[in-house]
């Protein structure tokens, strides 16, 4: 990791985390040769066949195996930006596209790089991630449940402003309260798409306090008609 920057702002219910911007750099080689035999061979060599998508068209490359299964398990599950060094010494902005994996075996197929320029906006989804799940006043003093709906957010940036993930602060939700996407305020350089009443994170009544509120009401309720028989019987 190159670098990574931390926004903290404040949003209608509790705070949201920024992560700001997590990069990495991978050794890339031109891929002269393309099709099902030479991509069966490169993999076999340890090498993944890969293309990068730009404003030029596409270019084939591969990457080392091992090189990649390293930063794949340092980003985690984040956005990254991925500062890529071909054979001929140029560099190469780029954000992983897609990755295509085997369903047996669980290997690298292919990897789609889409290159992004420095002083350019481009648009980009990252992950949702929620904090303070089992310290939230709902979950803790009114036996509630964190419900997460949205676990994605398309964004649009430039690469330095680039957040690995949107963390939301549940901590001081109670049963009934939820985080939405108006409630989220994104930092200077970033923007968010998508429909404002997009409900992000609830917390909800569990069903077993639900189960045990309906049977405390019955069991009012059965209490209160015997103690009705009762009086009627005595009279």
């Amino acid at each position: 990791m190159l670098l990574s920057h931390v926004f903290l702002f404040a949003n209608a219910i509790g705070l949201a985390l920024i992560d700001v911007m997590k990069q990495f750099k991978l050794n890339v080689i031109s891929r002269p040769e393309s099709g099902r035999g030479p991509a069966r061979r490169l993999r076999k060599s340890g090498r993944i066949p890969a293309s990068l998508y730009g404003k030029k068209g596409a270019r084939s490359i591969s990457v080392l195996t091992d090189d990649f299964r390293r930063l794949n398990k340092q980003a985690a599950g984040s956005a990254a930006m991925i500062e890529l060094l071909d054979d001929e010494g140029k560099k190469h902005l780029a954000l992983i596209q897609e990755t295509h994996i085997d369903p047996i075996t669980d290997g690298f197929l292919h990897i789609d790089f889409h290159e992004v320029e420095q002083n350019e906006t481009f648009t980009a989804t990252v992950p949702v991630q929620i904090t303070g799940e089992e310290v939230s006043i709902g979950v803790r003093n009114e036996s509630g449940l964190i419900d997460q709906h949205v676990y994605e957010l398309e964004i649009r940036c430039k690469p330095a402003d680039l957040p690995e993930s949107i963390v939301l602060d549940v901590t001081n939700l109670h049963v009934g309260d939820g985080i939405h996407l108006r409630d989220v305020s994104a930092p200077s350089g970033v923007e968010l798409f998508g429909d404002p009443d997009t409900l992000i994170v609830a917390c909800a009544g569990s069903r077993i306090a639900k189960v045990a509120g309906s049977t405390a009401d019955a069991a009012d309720e059965a209490a209160a008609v015997e103690a009705a028989e009762g009086a009627s019987a005595e009279s």
